[in-house]
């Protein structure tokens, strides 16, 4: 309520939870004080999870380190759980919710505490503010840098001139790509046309395959994500884009309170590679905000150079680790700089290097 969302913001998560498998489940985790209610987190657990996955992008073009890291199983099922804001929460608030700041601390604390006495849980991986770093460690998570969730205020700018006026790169590269030939954005509400079902399947498998950043349930969502109420309820909203009639990249938004949340979208890499479809997307995104007066887009985390330069809020995000295993946590420690926390931490250290002091992109 503090941040004006809505209690549409578990429907996603709730979608998730009738859809999961044995191999990869989600569930809503409790906090209690006596009788009262104090906590909630969204967590997804993953078996047979292949730490590969977590390899920075650089080190996943060996492909036999995929089959080498299999090896991990030999120490059990390798259950991995996580609690990340990316996704599960619609992107619109970290993984851990407390019904007032004073319970922060306690109830972040016993979420901690919990997924370590999983008996199963090779891996425990929370994703959350940099703020609660202290709380994670003293309960006995190894904290590493990450990145930042990202977002723009709508509420800042009076019109999508205004805001293209502060980004003129973009607004001159949007006004080529439409010159160069025939460009369609769709922003539509609810279910989407069957037909468009396998093209979407195709830009997911293309963004999948070459992400910074791969979930670890990215098995669940490549097989069930347009099963999932976002492509069938009234409360979610899709920009689509077409050239020549093709579609070729779309990002779906959780409509919630004043807010825009991007669960998820993808993005056929055959044709933006030269193309700033994304870039079209984040614009038409904050103009239909600008139009139907909501405060605040968010686009996820921080995992890319445009979304750095055309979001305007930023918060600090830590990747907070455990393992029941004293080798898994060695690993993790010593080999930091290939996973892919470190990959995403350098990326934000020179996305917004490379902005200018006032916040303007560079010509």
């Amino acid at each position: 309520a503090e941040q004006g969302l809505a209690p549409n913001l578990w429907d996603f998560f709730t979608d998730l939870i009738r859809l999961g498998t044995r191999e990869e489940s989600f569930f809503f985790l409790k906090v209690m004080a006596g009788e009262q209610l104090v906590g909630v987190a969204t967590v997804a657990r993953v078996e047979q999870y292949n730490p590969y996955r977590a390899l920075g992008s650089q080190w996943r073009r060996f492909r036999f380190l995929e089959k080498m890291l299999r090896l991990s199983r030999l120490f059990g099922r390798n259950v991995m759980y996580c609690a990340m804001s990316e996704i599960l929460c619609a992107n619109l608030d970290g993984p851990v919710f407390c019904v007032d700041v004073a319970w922060r601390e306690p109830v972040k604390t016993a979420v901690a505490k919990y997924l370590r006495t999983k008996r199963d849980a090779a891996y425990v991986v929370v994703m959350d503010a940099s703020e609660d770093s202290d709380t994670y460690q003293a309960a006995g998570f190894t904290a590493f840098p990450y990145c930042s969730s990202t977002w723009i205020d709508a509420g800042s700018y009076r019109s999508i001139d205004e805001y293209l006026a502060r980004h003129s790169r973009t607004r001159k590269k949007l006004a080529r790509f439409q010159r160069r030939q025939e460009v369609r954005v769709e922003v539509l509400l609810g279910t989407l046309e069957e037909g468009d079902k396998p093209a979407l399947r195709k830009c997911l498998a293309s963004s999948a395959d070459n992400t910074r950043s791969v979930i670890p349930f990215q098995g669940f969502f490549d097989a069930h994500i347009l099963d999932t109420e976002a492509y069938r309820a009234e409360s979610y909203l899709h920009i689509l884009v077409r050239m020549n009639g093709i579609l070729v990249g779309f990002t779906t938004f959780k409509r919630c309170g004043r807010s825009l949340g991007a669960i998820l979208g993808g993005f056929d890499r055959a044709y933006t590679y030269d193309n700033p479809i994304y870039d079209l997307v984040m614009v038409t995104a904050l103009d239909h905000a600008l139009a139907n007066g909501y405060d605040r887009v968010y686009f996820g985390i921080l995992n890319n150079f445009t979304k750095a330069r055309l979001t305007d809020g930023y918060g600090p995000l830590g990747f907070y680790f455990y393992s029941k295993f004293w080798l898994y946590r060695m690993l993790q420690r010593r080999l930091h700089f290939v996973w892919t926390p470190h990959e995403l931490h350098q990326l934000e250290r020179r996305a917004l290097a490379e902005k200018a002091p006032d916040g303007k992109t560079p010509a």
